[in-house]
């Protein structure tokens, strides 16, 4: 199991997210421990064991960020490469995973980003957002793996 911290999150922001080996949230809880109510447990962001060509997909249901209600939305992933990523903590051989998102209701909106999955810091590495709206933007700074 892993545990992530989310610093900046639209549904769980300041809170810790316990996720299993396919980097799926299970369980989420905030800075006192309490556990909450969190938008994406049983999101599968991941898919393991990623390789190059593999595909998967997932729809879920999202509150709108207006706070008006909730949507359905279509999740779809493509590993298209491992390569070399250049983040502020060092050179990484990654998995490049691209991710499409569309709604699937009365509103209609899509988003494209890719991802860079690294083996080596077991975390993701970099995400480049393309499309206006759909998440931040980050890479990693430094990593500590500890022991299992």
């Amino acid at each position: 199991m892993f545990v992530t911290e989310a610093t900046i999150d639209r549904y769980c922001a300041a809170c810790r997210i316990s996720r299993n080996s396919n980097w799926i949230p299970i369980k989420a809880v905030d800075k006192d421990g309490k556990s909450i109510e969190y938008a994406l447990i049983g999101f599968q962001l991941l898919d393991f064991p990623l390789s190059v060509g593999k595909e998967w997909s997932q729809e879920m249901r999202l509150p709108l960020l207006s706070g008006d209600g909730w949507q359905n939305f279509r999740n779809r992933f493509k590993v298209e490469k491992f390569e070399e990523v250049k983040t502020k903590a060092g050179t990484f051989k990654a998995y490049r995973i691209n991710w499409y998102q569309e709604s699937l209701g009365s509103y209609r909106w899509n988003g494209q980003s890719d991802m860079w999955w690294s083996p080596d810091t077991r975390s993701f590495v970099k995400r480049k957002v393309y499309t206006k709206g759909f998440g931040d933007e980050f890479e990693l700074v430094s990593f500590t793996l500890g022991k299992e």
